[in-house]
């Protein structure tokens, strides 16, 4: 009788995990179609909409176009708190926070507890949101 070790066990649930990771056309088209949704200040990394969207796809916006800040290293983190989302989509935190817990309800935004709670768009999802908000504007 054959166990498995522990490497192959890592291996075979590999299969479970949700990865971010996509094709190079496939990040091209997404970028393609965020410039038309979106800027990012190239110092400060902040957020400028180029259309009048919804609260929720403003912070969905938002949270993307400070992901890809880090990615660019422009900004140390995509995590934010109510406030800085609030003060980065011009909305009262009284206007926002249904709208964030619906989407992390719908598991679109990931919410995490240090010593207040973080927000971050999960990274899976952001093809799928971009297409969403694209197709309305177009």
């Amino acid at each position: 009788m054959t166990y498995v070790t522990e490497n192959e066990k890592k291996i075979i649930l590999s299969d479970l995990l949700i990865s971010g990771d996509i094709k190079k056309e496939e990040f091209k088209t997404i970028v393609s179609k965020s410039k038309e949704l979106f800027g990012i200040g190239g110092i400060t990394g902040c957020i400028e909409f180029y259309n009048d969207y919804s609260v929720s796809n403003k912070i969905l916006l938002f949270l993307i176009g400070k992901h890809f800040a880090k990615l660019l290293n422009i900004i140390q983190s995509d995590r934010f708190t109510l406030s800085d989302i609030s003060d980065g989509i011009y909305v009262k935190i009284t206007s926002i926070t249904k709208p964030l817990t619906s989407l992390t309800k719908e598991n679109i935004i990931c919410k995490e507890k240090e010593n207040y709670f973080l927000y971050s768009i999960r990274d899976y999802k952001i093809n799928e949101i971009i297409d969403k908000i694209y197709s309305k504007i177009k």
